[in-house]
């Protein structure tokens, strides 16, 4: 860590006396040094200033603190909302529920992540290779490919009644983890590497085609989630009667067989947030209609209105827009003025991008295609969605009326003049360090509750009124409820069941600078870079989605002829810059080593952070079978003493001390033999390898190589009487 500089370090008398004893050096004729002298006044006078300017050159204000942490890559955290999977009863018919439903905790809003199409069909059977078991309330323990899984095992998911086809189900599975070493959480890593390939089928014609499209949240069945997935044509029931799904295992390993503890169709993953209003971009031209599609609960209850941008700006449209419900969603068409029919707009993911009229893409002899947005907004708030007016002032700071405004997802259009009724799209940032007197840019003080705009330098100076396009509030930290809490769905529902099973989770408020400075001390250190073994080891612990239960680096030092007991992957070779990496995965194999896929993930891990000109090699633990013969004098039955000695054994190379180059300590093993209850004597112990890759020494010890790992092998042991 660097030292901590002291800018404020001297007194106005010490900055006072040094420059009275440099008089003599500069000024030899200068004799009077007395308080009177006008040249002293200047000199206090002088020092006065320095030492003020000192005292302010000391001081980190916040804005200070803030550039010093972007320069680390941290900023504040934003309120964070909680989330939470909702349960709800089987619908007697299929319904939809839309992006945004609100579901309620008390008075604690809920909203759905996610566009949901309930069917009226349930899971009702499950087979494996091994099983085949009914689905009923209860949690279930099934080895999803069965305990030992090869390629070609499938698991079947049996339904009462036909999914229907073009509509996304989502099944969300719940699998076991109660393993002792924890699989690291794999989360929105783009790079990982699965471990297996998957693959889905649904029943039809007398026999099973693929699903064409089908995204897996599950990474293959290693974390819990959601499997969505899309049928192009109507499923058949075989001869039982049950329409099927089959998920095929056709390549890779687990390490760990997948369990299943819980299937479902009824979960709703939903957040802690109350969204005022939305923004749905589209694209228009003249003359023709456009339409544009939602899937939202705001689309489906909420006020409306539509802006058009002609090139100057969005402008509010006054037409006419038809609103028609059409299979759970929303659609608008907007009646362009002119001849024409309504045609399909194109919805983009954020309104950010509007801008002039796109006359490049427009194709010969057809109008040139512009920007439109749709907004959705909750009728309650009316005039309330104008956040301020800008007055032309620099620097201006907009209150907030709205309490618990959350800055992640919020847009604002500020109209370009006083009531000109045309406004543009206006940029979140930061700070306004990066951003010219040209930038449409804005701040979001969550905690202060206000919007701050530039000053005309850095940042531009809004002139009219500040309109919000998209925003939600949330309680943050507050919305962490208790399981069972959330208990009813506002408008009509057909549910007479509703209920969060797990607590909501991971809100959090807004971070304080403090507690921001506090994680950057911390995350300085995390290990993010291999530079020492520990580093390396430290590192591969924490690849995503692999389960590691022993890591050991090995240094090129180590490797070396003359190290006695070392294995051919240990010994030295031409490139003394290459670590080698000893890895044991967690398995339910008794002596597991990496497969192709934690290779490859331990090594895109590890790629991007090692030093330049280092290499690494990862290489299979080298596994020791060890014979243990005991000859011991007993008072009890030999039984007993047997299974004693069994259970001593067991936990002596079983356990987690039990770790790469480990002596197997002779006095060690003794030691626990003659402490048993029923032993009065030890007689004999004798210990031995297997292999020449350890050896013994002079007092009985195993030593083991660096990358070697012992374990019991045949053991046996005689039982003599006392005496």
């Amino acid at each position: 860590m660097l030292p901590t500089m002291v800018l404020d370090d001297e007194r106005f008398e010490d900055i006072l006396e040094k420059a009275r004893q440099m008089i003599p050096k500069y000024t030899p004729f200068w004799t009077n040094y007395n308080y009177h002298d006008p040249g002293i006044t200047l000199l206090e006078l002088m020092a006065w200033m320095k030492e003020n300017q000192q005292f302010y050159m000391d001081q980190i204000g916040p804005e200070h603190i803030r550039q010093y942490l972007a320069l680390l890559g941290e900023r504040q955290r934003h309120i964070t909302p909680a989330s939470t999977l909702i349960t709800v009863n089987q619908p007697k018919k299929a319904e939809n529920i839309p992006k945004g439903s609100r579901f309620w905790a008390s008075e604690i809003p809920f909203e759905t992540t996610k566009f949901r199409y309930l069917e009226q069909s349930r899971i009702v059977r499950l087979c494996t290779e091994e099983a085949e078991t009914a689905v009923g309330s209860s949690r279930i323990h099934i080895p999803v490919f069965g305990a030992e899984p090869k390629a070609g095992a499938a698991f079947l998911v049996g339904f009462s009644a036909p999914l229907r086809k073009g509509q996304i189900h989502e099944l969300y599975f719940l699998l076991f983890h109660g393993y002792p070493v924890r699989r690291n959480p794999i989360g929105s890593q783009t790079d990982f590497v699965p471990l297996v390939t998957l693959t889905a089928e649904y029943y039809h014609g007398g026999g099973f085609r693929p699903v064409e499209w089908w995204e897996d949240g599950t990474h293959q069945l290693l974390e819990d989630g959601f499997i969505s997935l899309k049928l192009q044509e109507d499923m058949e029931a075989d001869d039982s009667g049950k329409y099927w799904l089959r998920f095929t295992l056709t390549e890779g390993e687990y390490d760990v067989p997948p369990v299943l503890e819980r299937i479902s169709m009824l979960k709703l993953a939903a957040r802690q947030t109350f969204t005022l209003s939305e923004s749905h971009r589209f694209s228009w031209r003249e003359g023709e209609c456009a339409a544009v599609e939602t899937d939202t609960y705001l689309g489906r209850i909420g006020a409306y209105e539509v802006y058009l941008d002609r090139g100057n700006g969005l402008e509010p449209f006054h037409g006419d827009i038809e609103k028609k419900e059409e299979d759970g969603k929303t659609r608008f068409v907007v009646q362009m003025p002119g001849k024409g029919k309504a045609s399909p707009a194109r919805e983009s993911e954020s309104p950010e991008e509007a801008g002039p009229a796109k006359e490049s893409e427009a194709t010969e002899g057809a109008s040139p295609e512009f920007d439109g947005l749709l907004l959705c907004y909750d009728k309650d708030m009316g005039d309330r969605r104008f956040l301020g007016i800008g007055d032309g002032f620099p620097g201006l700071e907009a209150e907030l009326e709205i309490s618990d405004l959350c800055a992640d997802g919020l847009e604002i259009l500020v109209e370009t003049g006083p009531d000109s009724g045309v406004f543009e799209v206006w940029e979140q940032t930061e700070d306004f360090s990066g951003n010219g007197p040209d930038d449409r840019c804005y701040i979001c003080d969550e905690e202060r509750n206000l919007l701050a705009f530039g000053d005309g330098v850095r940042g531009r100076i809004p002139h009219g009124r500040i309109l919000m396009a998209a925003g939600h509030t949330s309680l943050g930290a507050r919305g962490n409820v208790k399981s069972g809490t959330i208990r009813r769905l506002e408008a009509n529902h057909p549910f007479t069941n509703i209920m969060n099973l797990e607590a909501a989770r991971g809100g959090r408020n807004r971070e304080t600078l403090e507690e921001c400075r506090v994680r950057a001390n911390r995350n300085l250190e995390r290990t993010e870079r291999a530079v020492t073994c520990g580093d390396y080891e430290e590192l591969i612990r924490r690849t995503p989605g692999l389960m590691i239960d022993k890591v050991r680096a090995i240094p090129a030092f180590l490797r070396n002829d003359s190290a006695p007991g070392m294995t051919d992957a240990c010994r030295r070779i031409a490139d003394e810059n290459l670590v080698t990496l000893v890895v044991r995965p967690y398995g339910e194999n008794p002596r597991p080593v990496c497969g192709d896929a934690y290779i490859q993930n331990i090594s895109r891990m590890l790629e991007t952070r090692r030093l330049i000109g280092t290499r690494f090699r990862i290489v299979p633990p080298q596994y020791i079978s060890i014979t243990v013969f005991i000859e011991v004098e007993t008072e009890s039955g030999s039984r007993q003493v047997r299974q004693e000695l069994a259970e001593i054994l067991s936990r002596f190379f079983d356990g987690r001390d039990n770790d790469f180059g480990r002596v197997i300590s002779y006095g060690g093993l003794y030691g626990e033999i003659d402490g048993m209850e029923h032993v009065a004597m030890v007689r004999t112990l004798n210990l031995d390898a297997q292999g020449d890759q350890a050896r013994k020494s002079p007092n009985g010890d195993i030593l083991l190589p660096a990358d070697g790992l012992a374990y019991l092998g045949e053991w046996d042991c005689l039982v003599l009487p006392a005496g």
